[in-house]
């Protein structure tokens, strides 16, 4: 099935996070409840501005991004859970270097 998200939108998976950081340091419980790792599946066409010009969303399927634990829609297709975002409540991408 196909997910073609409206304006703005995206459609996240949840992705499991490593516990610690790259220089090992071990995070606690409590520095991971208040943001998830996802990573983006679907991506819509993006949103027009008030002079009409479309606003093309900035991330794109495959990236990691960390949004609020609580801050998404959750929708259940073929037995996987999904997250529905506006881009714009995304609160940052990762990126491997």
């Amino acid at each position: 099935m196909n997910m073609i998200p409206i304006e703005d939108r995206i459609v996240l998976k949840a992705i499991d996070a490593a516990d610690t950081t790259t220089g090992g340091v071990i995070l606690p419980d409590m520095q991971q409840e208040g943001s998830i790792v996802t990573e983006v599946v679907a991506v819509g066409p993006g949103r027009y501005g008030q002079d009409g010009t479309l606003i093309k969303p900035i991330s794109k399927v495959g990236d990691k991004v960390v949004i609020r634990k609580y801050g998404a829609f959750s929708v259940e297709l073929e037995d996987q859970e999904y997250l529905v975002i506006r881009e714009s409540e995304t609160l940052m991408i990762l990126e491997n270097k």
